[in-house]
């Protein structure tokens, strides 16, 4: 009889210690999925910036005048123009995607999608169709940044939008990938279920 009281007693401790691990273990993976997520989304907002202002200082300091307003193609060739003689983008561009796992690449398009600037200038004046928002990824429910991350690989992209007064000149993109938050989020849980299976075993 005692043996069948001490057996429960163990079955009982030992299942509120796996509930209470679940618990605990989900409420730390959607706060370490979600950070990584944040993180991810907040360098690519710093680098959006970064580009964003060595655009605006190329073109401020291009000594040509620009097009007349009402031609919208010429404007596009006349930015496209300046950045692709700009060094300090360029070297930019350089830098940031040959030293981050993460960026897949830098772009600065037209309004329509064409693209001005590129770390890969076989891009150049080609169309870029639309990536996934990485502020959309950032914003949405836990189980659908946890279906995106182990999904087959995706482009997200941070964009943000050139303006001179109220006409849009075109954006910023930075593209990244979420195979490294995939990656950091596997080794997490085995970290985790390794250190769930030592405490387990220590309580019994």
């Amino acid at each position: 009889m005692t043996l069948r009281l001490k057996t429960r007693l163990t079955l009982t401790i030992t299942t509120l210690v796996l509930v209470v691990l679940s618990i605990v273990s989900l409420f730390t993976i959607i706060t370490f999925t979600r950070e990584q997520i944040r993180a991810t989304y907040d360098n690519g907002v710093l680098i959006s910036k970064q580009v964003y202002e060595q655009v605006r200082m190329a073109l401020s300091s291009e000594p040509t005048p620009p097009p007349g307003d009402t031609d919208p193609e010429a404007i596009s060739n006349y930015i496209r123009k300046v950045l692709q003689e700009d060094l300090g983008l360029q070297a930019l561009f350089e830098s940031t995607t040959s030293s981050s796992q993460v960026i897949l690449y830098l772009a600065v398009t037209d309004p329509h999608g064409h693209v001005l600037a590129h770390n890969d200038s076989s891009q150049l004046g080609q169309r870029m169709p639309p990536a996934d928002s990485m502020l959309d990824l950032k914003n949405a429910n836990f189980l659908t940044q946890l279906r995106y991350i182990n999904a087959p690989l995706k482009i997200c992209e941070v964009t943000s939008e050139m303006v001179a007064g109220d006409r849009s000149l075109g954006h910023v993109r930075v593209a990244m990938s979420t195979n490294l938050i995939k990656e950091d989020l596997e080794k997490f849980l085995t970290r985790n279920l390794y250190i769930g299976g030592i405490f387990l075993l220590l309580v019994n």
